[in-house]
């Protein structure tokens, strides 16, 4: 770790309009390693300015990846920086502090997109509910781990629906929902949790299209059902129907949807 941080030292000075490329493998390297150790080395590289130009952009990615908090007079420095990179990952090891808080919500009206979905997740961290209508917006139109994670101390009742409807549609998104929706802490979001994670256990056995079987007066009734998104479709050589789960299981839902076109077909009550 300091013969790496040392490369770094090295070459201060250089890089202002070139990357150094000594550098640049020196910070890769302290991001495979991560730890402690291997983050404090990434503060001291950016808070000394061992790098400069494309290294700096390096470098406070670098601190985002492995969860430095830099000192508040360093990152009020840096969430003003001409490189929007630069502001964005400036916001993701941004400590809470009264001066970064207020140039944090300036750039929540920033010129680029990351900047402003990356400014909203430091508020939302820290518990500023000013971001809510910013992450909510995200969470509606991109989501991902960082702006599920910034909502869990804010999020309103909307946003915690929004938030089950994420975890139905994103499978691989579902366990970070769930962790925040635990924290959120209020009625709602554990109503929905728990609904999240009865479906979650219920469309195991729903992924892919399958066939089902239903009996009607004794007779049997097969029809091919699936999963898309909240909704189950399911055909049969009766038709098809579809319907939104709600608080059933897809698996329960899918039988009725096909009962409920074998008495159409046949003139059922």
């Amino acid at each position: 770790m300091p013969a790496l941080e040392g490369i770094c030292k090295r070459f201060s000075g250089f890089g202002l309009s070139a990357l150094i490329r000594e550098q640049a493998v020196a910070l890769e390297v302290l991001v495979e390693i991560g730890g402690p150790e291997a983050a404090t080395a990434v503060e001291r590289i950016i808070t000394r300015d061992m790098v400069q130009g494309p290294g700096l952009v390096l470098a406070v990615a670098a601190a985002a990846r492995t969860g430095v908090t830099l000192p508040a007079a360093v990152t009020m420095r840096l969430l003003r920086h001409d490189e929007p990179d630069v502001r964005a990952d400036a916001c993701r090891s941004a400590r809470l502090d009264p001066d970064v808080v207020a140039i944090l919500l300036d750039l929540q009206d920033d010129l680029h997109p990351s900047v402003r979905i990356a400014a909203a997740c430091a508020l939302g961290r820290f518990g500023k509910v000013d971001a809510l209508e910013a992450l909510s917006e995200a969470l509606a139109s991109a989501p991902n781990h960082e702006v599920i994670d910034a909502l869990a101390d804010i999020a309103d009742d909307d946003a915690v629906v929004l938030l089950g409807r994420v975890a139905q549609d994103r499978p691989d998104l579902a366990e970070a929902v769930l962790s925040a929706l635990d924290e959120c802490g209020s009625a709602l979001s554990a109503k929905v949790s728990d609904r999240v994670r009865r479906l979650s256990r219920a469309t195991t056995a729903m992924i892919g299209p399958h066939d089902i079987v239903v009996e009607i007066d004794e007779i049997p009734y097969i029809g091919r059902c699936e999963l898309k998104g909240e909704t189950v479709v399911v055909t049969s050589e009766f038709g098809s129907k579809a319907l939104e789960v709600g608080e059933l299981p897809p698996d329960v839902v899918a039988k009725r949807l096909l009962a409920a076109l074998v008495r159409e077909a046949e003139g059922h009550v």
